[in-house]
């Protein structure tokens, strides 16, 4: 809902000044009051603490009367297969500990590289748990108590552990980039409205409509921009890192009548 909220609000300011028609007081001014609007901040720490606590509560409670466990941490269907629980809630908590860090990473770039590598295992990992879901159910029925609590584990871990948060991640930092462009969208405006123009270069707004140009979030270099004075595009190379030539579809863009 936040990250939401923040994208309806940038694609206002985005709406407002590709109109043309503000002044260069009115920009000025929205300007001015976007740049006091306190930071967006990362809501991924809140929704990993949840995910925690609900994965934990699983473990320790209710799962105990669902989902194949019976009391005392048995496992259903397994006979003499049982949970460590000390082990599940170790292995939840260093996951959300691990994916906690990536996403808490300042620089966007490394957060989303950390993320990657986080997924890609993660994806390798559950690869390997999905057949000995079946299979693997049957050949432990035969084994020691140590190889079914072991298989049991993972089970648990697999069902409850989560990489949504990952995937999130790049979906905020799409959010925060947008809302850059879009205090440059009111540059740009009140460029225009002074000029009779757009500035052929984003450079040109530095330091009267801007104290400094931002860069782009995904990679740390110039953000892309072109310009024949009388229409732009801007844009970021977006989530892949690549960049498409001011692809809506990939890219993340802001235009005038290009």
């Amino acid at each position: 809902m936040a990250l939401a909220l923040r994208t309806l609000g940038a694609e206002a300011v985005i709406g407002i000044a590709q109109t043309g028609h503000l002044t260069s007081d009115q920009a000025a001014m929205m300007l001015r009051e976007h740049r006091r609007l306190p930071p967006g901040g990362s809501h991924m720490r809140a929704v990993l603490f949840r995910e925690r606590l609900d994965s934990l509560d699983l473990v320790t409670g209710s799962l105990q009367s669902q989902t194949g466990l019976a009391p005392g941490g048995k496992f259903r269907g397994i006979p003499g297969a049982s949970i460590d629980i000390n082990d599940v809630m170790r292995r939840i908590n260093q996951s959300y500990d691990a994916m906690e860090e990536a996403v808490s990473h300042p620089e966007i770039p490394k957060r989303l590289e950390i993320c990657a590598e986080l997924l890609d295992a993660d994806e390798q990992w559950r690869a390997q748990l999905g057949p000995r879901r079946t299979w693997g159910a049957i050949k432990l029925a035969l084994s020691s108590g140590t190889a079914k609590r072991k298989w049991a584990n993972d089970m648990i871990v697999g069902t409850l552990g989560s990489a949504i948060p990952l995937r999130i991640a790049s979906m905020e930092a799409q959010v925060e980039m947008r809302d850059e462009l879009a205090r440059l969208a009111l540059a740009l405006a009140a460029h225009c409205a002074d000029h009779g123009g757009y500035p052929l270069a984003l450079a040109e707004l530095a330091p009267h409509y801007l104290p400094t140009i931002t860069k782009d979030l995904f990679n740390g270099n110039e953000l892309r921009y072109e310009s024949d004075g009388g229409s732009y595009k801007l844009w970021s190379v977006g989530r892949n890192l690549t960049d498409d030539g001011g692809n809506e579809r990939t890219d993340v863009v802001v235009q005038v009548e290009w």
